[in-house]
């Protein structure tokens, strides 16, 4: 991953990890992380939607347990992604928009 994130320093990089991986992964780079919000709630009734995926909802206080969100020290653009797809985008994209003035 670190170096897909190199190679594509444009490029939209969505995580959800721990700050010693963000750290691995900026190493020296400009790079904005984009940190997808909502609830366990939410996130809980979209396992449940998804047929197939290899993470099982019995997984997700594990991983929220273990969730670093990013500190005000990061570069991230914090979206709510509770709505559609369709609505978060458009979020993420007011935000980049707003940085680019």
């Amino acid at each position: 991953m670190a170096q897909n994130a190199r190679r594509n320093r444009g490029g939209p990089h969505l995580f959800r990890l721990k700050r010693k991986y963000r750290d691995t992964l900026r190493n020296g780079l400009d790079i904005t992380f984009v940190y997808l919000e909502t609830s366990e709630k939410t996130i809980a009734e979209r396992l449940k939607l998804r047929i197939g995926h290899f993470m099982p909802p019995s997984l997700l206080p594990s991983q929220l347990a273990t969730l670093e969100p990013p500190g005000k020290d990061e570069n991230v653009i914090t979206v709510d992604s509770a709505g559609t797809p369709d609505i978060v985008m458009a979020k993420l994209l007011a935000s980049l928009k707003s940085r680019a003035v």
